[in-house]
């Protein structure tokens, strides 16, 4: 294989197409050579159409991100001090980078980069089906650049990386080669997973931020849940914290967490991880990761639930209960937690919570009670806690029946204010 003209055309718009030219011809207008390469070649060699759009181009300076941006009458949203940026564009952002050969002083260590030639650019890849790139020239539309057998990858299922020292130099491609493998429906192959066993170790030398956003990453997926068991079945999991893990029997949790919206699913599969650690250990996940506030608050969250979560099995768990217990726990470790537990009762339970109870309201507020004679201050509090209590269990399903239990709460009698039924 080639050329892959025909695939580029079956798999992009005409908008975008359009958008390449227009950014190959501007390369070229300063003698430069621009190629599409990475994920995006490999989605289009699988027939699927990239989410993302990734451009190298060979040769040139900083100076070309806006001449790029300005051939798509967009702008340079960001830059990176890896020679990298993202054009914001009509129909869609894409990002450029310049060629670069990448060399890592120490395992772990970010790269030092300096600026190289296509084989250098693909030859600082993850794996071998990342490791592609197409021409976008005008004389070379659609010329296929495959140097480490990412075809041959792709058509035998197999994510594979293109050195030894691939995971000392960045050990982040751990999680990366789990992520994939299980999106893509791969294999990991043989020697790659011996590999990926042998350097489990040099996860210790990669920062908490840097692995805590892979984690957010593989969290975010829509296959996140298939992706941990792997995780874990490679050893990867208690590499990063030696507490974390997932039940060996996930059921159907899967489909489950398939179903959280995409916005909330990874802070929603961070809480399930959460609840899964020994009682004490989430202090110790935050800091590990270098966790931020939220996220951070998720982990703590979940643990409060998980030590308390037991008791809503019991036979009768009064409505108020249920509310006055979960009530101030965000959404992502409610989400976490009943993607967890395993009693049909507590998940029944924390369900009616979720989708009902923390809606529910008084139809009396605290304005209506200072106009009730209620003064400013706790009282109005401890009034309202009451009356949502009441409106929960079946005491108050009126706003009569709250003004009564106001009035029998002030010792106000049957006096009705004229303000009352405002």
């Amino acid at each position: 294989m080639s050329n892959i003209a025909d695939a580029l055309r079956r798999s992009l718009s005409p908008h975008r197409l359009d958008q390449l030219k227009a950014a190959a011809a501007a390369c070229e207008a300063r003698g430069l050579s621009l190629f599409l390469v990475g994920g995006s070649v490999r989605d289009i060699l699988m027939k699927r159409s990239p989410v993302d759009v990734d451009l190298s181009a060979v040769g040139g300076d900083e100076e070309l991100f806006g001449t790029v941006a300005d051939a798509l009458g967009g702008e340079t949203a960001s830059r990176s001090q890896f020679g990298t940026a993202r054009i914001a564009a009509p129909g869609g952002a894409i990002d450029l980078a310049l060629a670069r050969r990448e060399t890592y002083e120490n395992p772990g260590a970010l790269p030092t980069v300096s600026r190289g030639a296509l084989h250098d650019d693909l030859a600082r890849r993850d794996f071998s089906i990342n490791a592609m790139a197409v021409s976008l020239g005008e004389s070379t539309w659609g010329d296929l650049e495959d140097p480490h057998g990412g075809v041959g990858d792709i058509g035998d299922r197999l994510v594979r990386v293109l050195h030894p020292a691939s995971f000392v130099d960045d050990a982040t491609r751990i999680l990366r080669a789990v992520r994939y493998a299980v999106r893509l429906g791969f294999a990991i192959e043989t020697e790659t997973e011996a590999m990926l066993r042998r350097d489990l170790g040099y996860l210790d030398r990669i920062g908490g931020a840097r692995l805590g956003n892979e984690l957010e990453r593989l969290l975010a997926e829509p296959k996140a849940v298939e992706m941990l068991a792997a995780a874990q079945g490679l050893g990867a999991l208690a590499a990063l914290y030696p507490p974390l893990g997932v039940p060996d029997d996930l059921g159907e949790m899967s489909a489950a967490a398939e179903a959280v919206p995409e916005g909330e699913r990874a802070a929603a599969l961070l809480a399930f991880l959460a609840f899964h650690l020994p009682p004490g250990t989430e202090s110790g996940l935050a800091e590990r990761l270098k966790l931020d506030g939220p996220s951070a608050r998720v982990v703590e969250e979940t643990g409060k639930i998980r030590d308390e979560v037991r008791w809503l099995g019991g036979k009768a768990v009064p409505r108020s209960v249920l509310h006055r217990f979960l009530r101030d726990f965000g959404e992502p470790a409610l989400l976490g937690t009943m993607l967890a537990v395993d009693s049909p009762i507590v998940s029944e339970r924390l369900e009616l919570f979720h989708s009902d109870l923390r809606h529910r309201r008084p139809a009396l507020d605290g304005e209506d009670l200072k106009r009730l004679g209620v003064p400013e201050g706790p009282e109005i509090g401890r009034l309202l806690e009451m009356l949502t209590a009441a409106k929960l269990d079946g005491v108050a399903e009126t706003r009569e029946d709250e003004l009564r239990l106001v009035r029998r709460a002030r010792g106000t009698g049957g006096e009705q204010s004229s303000t009352e039924g405002e």
